[in-house]
């Protein structure tokens, strides 16, 4: 077992499926309302939404980078410097004369 914490896995699937559904008139009930109102054409939404949900994209994967670093590797740095120092410590006995 990993032993990993799944929230930045969940969060980030599930804000780069809301991402994604921007680019498409059946992305989301939005789009559809927008997309059946307007008469806009289908490609002429993806083309223009594409760049708007790929900068959002390059955002959220910033946010998500950093929230990965707060959740995941600080744990594991915290854990590995109080094993080294145990180790540490551990050695230092053992060069102890008796």
């Amino acid at each position: 077992m990993l032993k990993l914490n799944p929230i930045p896995y969940l969060l980030a699937l599930a804000t780069v499926t809301n991402i994604g559904s921007i680019v498409t008139i059946s992305g989301n009930p939005q789009n559809i309302l927008i997309g059946s109102f307007s008469q806009i054409a289908y490609l002429d939404v993806a083309l223009v939404l594409t760049s708007v949900a790929l900068m959002i994209n390059h955002l959220n994967y910033s946010a998500l980078g950093v929230l990965f670093v707060l959740v995941c590797i600080k744990p594991i740095h915290s854990f590995l410097s109080v094993a080294l120092a145990s180790r540490e410590t551990y050695r230092s006995k053992l060069t102890q004369p008796i």
